[in-house]
């Protein structure tokens, strides 16, 4: 079994499971691993912490098998986020536990490295600052309470938005951070929108309702208006984040040149998370982004920046263009 097929999973990311999802490997040397716990096992704290003590950061699991316990991470930290008897930091924490699972999943997935490693430290600061201002957790937690998905859509977002900023040599940590944290709020217009239109797909929706979803844009911007917490810019971009190089985008209309800086890194980063998600529920595939990155450079090149497509490439790492399987 060769390194390359498995995945680390850091020991604290098992601290909050009963049993394991899916076999898990404790690596002896490049080549070696030999199983420490099957799928469906009891799993003994005590057994985990023995291992801690030897410092033993890190335990693996098949390639395979790693989106399963990302879908599980994510999964949880949205039942936590509803448990209405659940403290306010541990929901802080389930949501973090979830963050840092989906950045492992990225990261074993072959996405740029220098890319990764900032966006990592500045979306766990974003994190942070959601922790420090109750009002905002408190739509941070209305926003992703919904499904996995949705709050995976959120962190996903969130990472990609600013990954991109990284290539595109933003390194300012202030600016990183804003791009991370318009793309965790980009849908927190949602909140003000009927429950019936919410469920179903835009496609469906009679003009009138499609009118009303367009709304959240506006209605997002003017939520976080309220918090002075949120710089202009980051409400600016999030207000634009359906727009379209082309114009063809709402709710403005606005082109290329028209759209912010940081509205055009988050439209792309949305549109990217979205369809790789559509391919792949709550999943990531190295097919469903190979799949998407076609779409957007064969068919939509044109809803968006340039520079911003470059930025995407840079990110998911120059491999995929020679078709990943």
């Amino acid at each position: 079994m060769s390194e390359e097929k498995m995945c680390p999973i850091s020991l604290d990311q098992f601290s909050e499971q009963h049993c394991f999802e899916v076999d898990v490997f404790i690596q002896i040397n490049n080549s070696k691993f030999i199983l420490f716990g099957r799928a469906g096992q009891v799993l003994d704290p005590e057994h985990l912490n023995k291992y801690r003590q030897k410092n033993i950061q890190y335990l693996f699991v098949r390639a395979s098998d790693f989106g399963k316990l990302v879908h599980q991470a994510v999964n949880f930290a949205g039942i936590a986020i509803n448990q209405k008897n659940m403290s306010f930091s541990a929901k802080i924490k389930a949501l973090e536990n979830a963050c840092i699972s989906m950045f492992a999943e990225i990261k074993a997935l072959g996405f740029d490295e220098r890319s990764f490693s900032h966006a990592n430290v500045v979306t766990q600061a974003t994190i942070n600052l959601v922790a420090s201002y109750p009002n905002l957790a408190s739509m941070v937690e209305k926003l992703i309470s919904n499904s996995a998905r949705d709050e995976r859509h959120a962190l996903m977002v969130s990472a990609i938005a600013g990954m991109m900023g990284v290539s595109m040599g933003w390194t300012r940590s202030a600016t990183l951070e804003r791009l991370s944290l318009g793309g965790l709020l980009h849908d927190i217009g949602k909140l003000n929108l009927p429950d019936d239109i919410m469920a179903r797909p835009f496609e469906s929706l009679k003009p009138d309702e499609q009118t009303i979803y367009k709304s959240h844009c506006e209605f997002g911007r003017q939520t976080l208006a309220k918090l002075r917490v949120i710089p202009d810019d980051v409400r600016l971009m999030v207000f634009e984040h359906h727009e379209c190089a082309d114009g063809s985008g709402y709710p403005r209309g606005a082109k290329d040149l028209l759209i912010s800086p940081y509205g055009r890194v988050l439209i792309l980063a949305n549109a990217f998370t979205e369809m790789v998600l559509g391919f792949g529920g709550t999943f990531i595939s190295k097919n469903n982004i190979k799949k998407s990155l076609e779409i957007i450079e064969n068919e939509q090149s044109e809803k968006f920046n340039r520079d911003c497509i470059k930025a995407l490439n840079v990110v998911v790492g120059r491999e995929w263009k020679k078709g990943a399987a």
